[in-house]
């Protein structure tokens, strides 16, 4: 008889381990199949920048240069969805959180038809897990707008993880997104001149004032972005509600005090009298250099007349923005805000996270306008300069 038992122990001690051992089999297997993925993604889009940079620069290179894009958008979609369907495969798994993490950290990844799956399956098997604080702070920073279909789906996965994540930095990324989302909306109705922008406003004051009552000493994971991030969720939070404060329309401006390219100090209030466009720009930025005719076009227009464009440089080297500033004929006065680049002290202090971003002063210093661009530009600008003009 206890021969009998110890055989019957013995097959079920041997089918366990053979279980076990399948079971490890296909989670190797399902790993390599996500690595493959990635690096075919990885060679995918390294053959995509060779091929881009060997075309002209002629309406024939950017439309060879569109399809080669179109192609490359087909292929990292296809990718995309392939680490979805592992990560639907593999429910509540390391491998399914790893392929969702890639996809979603790859920011392209949640901005294609792959983003609503990865988000939904994230939300709906990861809120709990304490290493999603990463995948959130990228998130955040790089919320799809509202008319991207992964806009509902991302909100959704930020309140999930704010509301019931167990680690408080996670919860804090978490936070710190749904302020910026609350900003955004207050922008948007600013912008389009909404009888609620105040109170929009005031939501998003207190959002961000939650996450310096709450999460000030919280890491910040975030490690991508035009702006270097800060150490802390409440240094990110801080310069965010201080444009909130300081910088909204119908504010004075706050004062700048610097030096130009050439090392001589001036200061933005040295131009009250005058209607200012103040410019935050950089060499590296194509939309800023774009805008330069236009503003070339406007000192040439308003010549004469109370008015002026004031740049500041986001470039990190002096050398750079200088030669910028002689070809293409800059002349207006630029403030050199140090090595930092887009982390300089005045762009932090104006909290610039976009480049180019664009004040329109009048001539009392007071804040009018936020990013207007062409023809509302245009028309703004000569509202004001006729208004300084009459006093």
């Amino acid at each position: 008889m206890k021969i009998i038992i110890y055989l019957i122990l013995l097959c079920i001690i041997s089918f366990a381990a053979f279980a076990n051992d399948e079971k490890q089999q296909t989670v190797v297997s399902t790993t390599n199949k996500l690595l493959v993925v990635q690096q075919q993604y990885k060679e995918a889009e390294a053959a995509y920048y060779q091929a881009r940079q060997s075309l002209p620069n002629t309406p024939e290179g950017n439309t060879n240069g569109q399809e080669l894009w179109e192609q490359f958008e087909k292929k990292e979609t296809n990718l995309f969805m392939a680490a979805v369907q592992l990560a639907k495969a593999n429910p509540k798994s390391g491998v399914g959180f790893s392929a969702l993490e890639w996809v979603i950290n790859t920011v392209t990844g949640f901005a294609l038809m792959s983003g609503p799956p990865a988000l939904e399956i994230m939300t709906s098997q990861y809120v709990e897990n304490p290493k999603i604080g990463k995948v959130i702070a990228v998130l955040a920073y790089y919320l799809p707008e509202e008319s991207n279909p992964s806009h509902a789906p991302a909100v959704a996965l930020l309140s999930a993880v704010a509301e019931k994540n167990p680690d408080r930095t996670a919860r804090g990324q978490a936070a710190l997104g749904l302020a910026w989302l609350a900003k955004r909306k207050f922008q948007q109705a600013e912008w389009e001149g909404k009888p609620d922008a105040n109170e929009l406003a005031a939501q998003a004051e207190q959002a961000f004032e939650s996450v310096l009552t709450n999460y000030p000493d919280c890491p910040n994971l975030r490690t991508v972005g035009a702006r270097p991030p800060t150490a802390t969720l409440g240094g990110e939070a801080e310069p965010e509600l201080y444009e909130l404060q300081h910088l909204r329309i119908g504010q004075n401006a706050p004062e700048i005090e610097g030096e130009d390219l050439d090392g001589a100090a001036f200061k933005l209030s040295d131009y009250r009298g005058k209607v200012v466009l103040l410019v935050f720009w950089a060499s590296w930025c194509g939309p800023c250099m774009a805008a330069v005719p236009h503003e070339k076009e406007l000192v040439e227009r308003f010549k004469g007349k109370p008015f002026a464009v004031v740049g500041v440089s986001g470039d990190s080297s002096k050398t750079t923005a200088t030669k910028a500033v002689a070809g293409h004929q800059i002349s207006w006065r630029t403030f050199w805000d140090g090595v930092k680049g887009p982390g300089g002290p005045i762009a932090v202090a104006w909290n610039v996270r976009g480049w180019p971003t664009i004040y329109v002063l009048d001539q009392e210093g007071v804040i009018r306008h936020k990013n207007l661009l062409g023809k509302r530009l245009d028309d703004s600008l000569e509202k004001l300069v006729s208004a300084a003009e009459k006093q």
